[in-house]
């Protein structure tokens, strides 16, 4: 098991009062073992992958290295209401630091509208919403692990925290916080239908890595 998987077991803890889980990538304590549903609570909650995706034991990795759009969704059961907020939370670690390949993470409504995306790459965090597409923060090229709290209510909020691999997340802190938000990038985004984290722009023979490890949808 490389560092990067060892880093996000048990990744990303949120406590929220009032919210029911609709995603939960660990929900039976470990990975996915592969496309199809997430065993364990929530019920419902599904996964799918195209390119090149290992399942490995406590994280996803989305290899850049074939030319080919990477990436999985994940899906939560069809009926779970019509929330007013959702909660996204996730930990990951990049290999790369160049602009190209793109980190994608993207919320997407049954209308297939987003509601706001993260993009990771270049050594920036840059914020897809309604004010387009903003940096909102650095990481370096150390892999350090970032832990990230997306809330989509009446705007986008992002929260992320970086720290060393393997630290935990009462560690020192690699970069200042990132807090921020913005308008949605669509008016009106309604039920949430897929969570999305691919490799964008990929070029032929690109080395380089990027590990999910555990991800949460929460609604109220």
């Amino acid at each position: 098991m490389t560092r990067p998987l060892i880093a996000l077991i048990g990744a990303t803890g949120v406590f929220l009062t009032n919210c029911t889980t609709i995603i939960d990538s660990q929900g039976n304590g470990a990975s996915p073992s592969g496309p199809g549903p997430l065993a364990g609570p929530p019920p419902g909650d599904s996964i799918s992958a195209a390119g090149e995706v290992l399942f490995n034991a406590g994280s996803l990795q989305l290899l850049a290295t074939t030319g080919t759009q990477t990436g999985v969704a994940f899906r939560p059961d069809e009926d779970h209401g019509t929330p007013n907020e959702y909660t996204l939370t996730f930990a990951g670690v990049t290999t790369l630091i160049e602009p190209q390949p793109v980190v994608a993470v993207d919320v997407f409504d049954t209308s297939q509208r987003l509601g706001c995306g993260l993009e990771i790459s270049g050594g920036e965090f840059r914020l897809v919403s309604g004010d387009g597409t903003n940096v909102i923060g650095t990481y370096s090229s150390q892999a350090d692990e970032h832990r990230v709290i997306m809330r989509i209510a009446e705007r986008c909020f992002v929260n992320i925290r970086q720290f060393g691999q393997g630290l935990g997340p009462n560690s020192p802190l690699t970069a200042p916080v990132i807090d921020t938000s913005a308008p949605l990038a669509a008016n009106g985004f309604g039920v949430l239908e897929r969570v999305q984290v691919a490799y964008e722009q990929v070029t032929p023979d690109t080395p380089g890595s990027y590990f999910v490890g555990q991800l949460t949808v929460s609604a109220r």
